[in-house]
């Protein structure tokens, strides 16, 4: 049970981040219990704002997802070529060092 005029948002990674950076109040939602090493222990999922915040919440979360994962495609993009770099410098090491001792690299 909610209190009134509140509202769960559940299933959107990070989104008591956000609340937290826009200063809304929120707090999280626990949705059942469990029992972890015989302790009772609460099982929490999403997070309870006002009905007034929900909107502004959703839309502020997903832009930050969107900048989140251009972020991420960046950084794969950076890792790959950093790769790449490595691999043609060692090929390239490989291909001089056996130019100055006359050792063939590529059977024919």
């Amino acid at each position: 049970m909610l209190p009134v005029n509140t509202v769960h948002l559940s299933g959107m990674p990070n989104i008591a981040r956000v609340a937290k950076n826009l200063g809304i109040v929120h707090a999280p939602a626990v949705v059942g219990f469990t029992f972890v090493r015989g302790k009772m222990v609460a099982k929490k999922d999403g997070i309870v704002v006002f009905s007034q915040d929900a909107n502004l919440l959703q839309a502020a979360w997903s832009q930050t997802a969107i900048i989140e994962a251009e972020a991420q495609a960046t950084q794969r993009h950076d890792r790959a070529v950093s790769h790449w770099q490595y691999l043609t410098k060692a090929l390239l090491l490989r291909w001089v060092t056996s130019c100055t001792m006359n050792i063939t690299v590529l059977s024919e």
